[in-house]
């Protein structure tokens, strides 16, 4: 019995150090995302030049991934000309990185801010991997038509 009552009490320590932990780690986090529209495009140029500097370095699979952050965020959108530049960006190093399908539906979403045109993205030797993909060639022909 004494025994089951050390474990009990193990148990709701561990689990109170990890919800503290939870908490600290929570606090952290939110103080570390920019709150004002200046704060973010700050943080977003940073950002931008970090994965400028890994594409340039051929680690496409890690600037892929800052910018996939940049566009997860709302912020973003408020922001029209980065919105553009990290989709089409991103859609460049995903197609590098030999991810086909996330290449094609970033693409899309680049298309969609009314930036991107079909002989940008064909000029565009980041989309040479991809450029056999009947999903690339179908957005292509799609764009062509409008």
């Amino acid at each position: 019995m004494q025994r089951a009552t050390i474990v009990a009490k193990e148990i709701l320590r561990m689990t109170i150090c990890r919800c503290f932990a939870l908490i600290l780690l929570t606090l952290f986090a939110h103080a570390q995302t920019p709150t004002t529209d200046a704060a973010f495009r700050e943080y977003y140029q940073r950002r931008d030049a970090e994965a400028t500097a890994l594409y340039g370095q051929k680690q496409y699979a890690k600037a892929a991934a800052i910018h996939a952050e940049l566009a997860a965020n709302p912020a973003l959108a408020r922001m029209e000309d980065a919105a553009a530049h990290v989709l089409y960006n991103l859609a460049c190093e995903y197609s590098l990185a030999g991810e086909k399908d996330q290449a094609v539906n970033t693409l899309r979403e680049a298309i969609a801010t009314g930036t991107v045109s079909a002989q940008t993205i064909r000029q565009d030797s980041d989309f040479d991997a991809i450029s056999k993909d009947p999903a690339y060639q179908k957005l292509l022909a799609d764009l062509d038509a409008k």
